[in-house]
């Protein structure tokens, strides 16, 4: 079921937000954030290049930021590398969670 979410998931964006996805530019948002920045994708997302992401990541200030690229992963690195995804979800994000909760 899960699959086929993520299935619909993507047939919607892809039909109802591909432009807006190519019009789209993070640096309008300024280069400050008040929260950490985690990125995590797949080494060979050649949807969303890691190259593409590094250099947002690099360029902006945070209390806490990462750019994660998943070894042998590609697009939809929660999917396709779901073990791998969640380590750095629990070893990065996590950590931060608990720490705000207590």
């Amino acid at each position: 079921r899960d699959n086929i979410n993520l299935i619909r998931g993507a047939l919607f964006c892809i039909t109802k937000l591909y432009d807006q996805w190519h019009a789209f530019e993070a640096s309008r948002f300024g280069r400050r954030y008040q929260t950490p920045i985690f990125i995590i994708e797949g080494a060979t997302d050649v949807m969303t290049p890691p190259e593409l992401a590094r250099t947002w990541i690099d360029s902006i200030e945070a209390p806490g930021k990462a750019m994660v690229e998943v070894p042998n992963a590609s697009h939809l690195v929660m999917a396709t590398a779901a073990e791998a995804y969640l380590a750095e979800l629990v070893n990065r994000v996590r950590p931060l969670a608990v720490d705000a909760a207590a």
